[in-house]
C-alpha cells in the first residue's frame, strides 16, 4: 500500500501514520513509499469497460437499505455526469 494512501487516511480518520501502519502490518500489508498509479493499459481497459456499460451494471448490483434505495442508486448512477467526478469516467 502507498504511504500516501495511509497519509490520506490519517486526515479522514484522526489516526497517526504509525497507528495505521501498525494495523496494516498486523494484516501482513506492507506500506511502501511510492506514488500509486495505473498503467496506460489498465486505464484503457477501465475506460473501455465504462464505455461498454460497466457503471450501469455496477449500479444495478448495489442495494441500499431502506425506502430510499432507488433514490440512492439513481444518484450513484448519475455520478459520471457530476462535474466533480466526470474526469473519472472520460478519457
Amino acid at each position: 500500500m502507498s504511504r500516501k494512501t495511509v497519509e490520506y487516511n490519517v486526515e479522514i480518520n484522526s489516526e497517526s501514520v504509525e497507528s495505521i501502519t501498525q494495523k496494516l502490518k498486523a494484516l501482513d500489508i506492507r506500506v511502501d513509499d511510492y506514488e500509486p498509479s495505473f498503467t496506460q493499459n489498465e486505464l484503457d481497459v477501465y475506460f473501455d469497460s465504462i464505455q461498454n456499460g460497466w457503471w450501469n451494471v455496477f449500479c444495478d448490483d448495489i442495494h441500499f437499505y431502506g425506502a430510499e434505495d432507488g433514490l440512492h442508486r439513481q444518484v450513484l448512477r448519475e455520478t459520471p455526469q457530476d462535474p466533480r467526478h466526470k474526469s473519472a469516467f472520460r478519457k
